[in-house]
């Protein structure tokens, strides 16, 4: 890539058949709308296989953006966003970004068309997000997204009884994610969780829905 360096890490089984996958440098992008506070930089590429099918299993993209960002950009603030043709939206996902580094890394689900983007916190818990949800494991699910959140909101998940599931944050760009575990790293079952976002005086009680 012109901007830097992509690399793709596919587990094993995740195709389930012998493809080829094809990695191409964006060069234009859909001017399809994305969320609140998420803008382009301009940098991407897509990704396809030769089979019209995705991954059973999360694979893992790396990015080295260098010295290419825009003057404007906040390197702590990029995430990965994922266009979604048939909704003509883009996504953002849950990305850990070094800025030491220089590089920003996230997992896919799906393959398509993707825009590195500057994501703004948002300044209040009451806009929180949650996708998908219900989280369906069979479906290919992989993990549960909060976003739309201020930067490290603390998020906890509480079954319906009050035991505690999970203790999360969100990083700078607002966001985190669950992958549907508890505390002692087993599944959590099927069923109702109560989840609780807060940040400094602010509180927002919201739930999440698991179907194994």
């Amino acid at each position: 890539m012109t901007f830097g360096t992509v690399s793709v890490v596919v587990p094993p089984e995740a195709v389930g058949e012998i493809v080829v996958m094809t990695m191409v440098e964006r060069i234009s992008f859909s001017t399809a709308p994305a969320s609140p506070g998420l803008v382009g930089t301009g940098l991407g590429f897509d990704i396809s296989l030769s089979r019209d099918i995705q991954p059973l299993k999360e694979a893992t993209v790396t990015i080295g953006y260098g010295d290419s960002l825009p003057a404007w950009v906040n390197p702590s603030r990029l995430v990965l966003a994922r266009y979604v043709e048939g909704a003509g939206i883009y996504v953002p996902l849950v990305t850990t970004v070094d800025t030491a580094a220089k590089t920003l890394m996230a997992k896919l689900n799906h393959f398509s068309t993707f825009q590195v983007m500057q994501r703004s916190p948002s300044d209040t818990v009451s806009t929180v997000k949650v996708f998908p949800n219900p989280f369906r494991p069979k479906l290919g699910h992989a993990a549960v997204t909060f976003s739309d959140l201020p930067a490290l909101t603390r998020v906890r998940l509480y079954t319906v009884a009050g035991e505690k599931v999970q203790d999360l944050a969100t990083n700078a760009a607002g966001m985190a994610a669950w992958d549907g575990k508890n505390l002692s790293g087993a599944n959590a079952a099927s069923g109702v969780y109560y989840g609780f976002a807060e940040s400094g005086t602010q509180r927002k009680t919201f739930k999440v829905v698991v179907e194994r």
